[in-house]
């Protein structure tokens, strides 16, 4: 929670923050509903080698678990130039 307390811009909005609050709640309802855990992912991670993310609503998606521990601590791939 530290991690994404120092990570959380002060210049969110109380909508953009609200927003947030709503995606962990929609993770929380779909474990509920179908069984299987679903998390809150961070597109572009808090920390990693590559670049660190901002804990921002357009920096969070609604995932299985599964997905999320297969994309690890990742960016996600995306195509490469020839």
């Amino acid at each position: 929670k530290r991690r994404h307390r120092n990570a959380t811009p002060k210049w969110l909005t109380a909508g953009q923050k609200l927003t947030m609050r709503n995606l962990y709640l929609q993770a929380m309802q779909l474990t509920k509903i179908t069984g299987e855990r679903y998390v809150v992912d961070r597109i572009v991670p808090l920390i990693s080698d590559e670049v660190c993310g901002l804990h921002v609503p357009w920096n969070l998606r609604v995932i299985t678990q599964e997905e999320n521990l297969k994309k690890s601590n990742k960016l996600l791939d995306t195509p490469t130039s020839p």
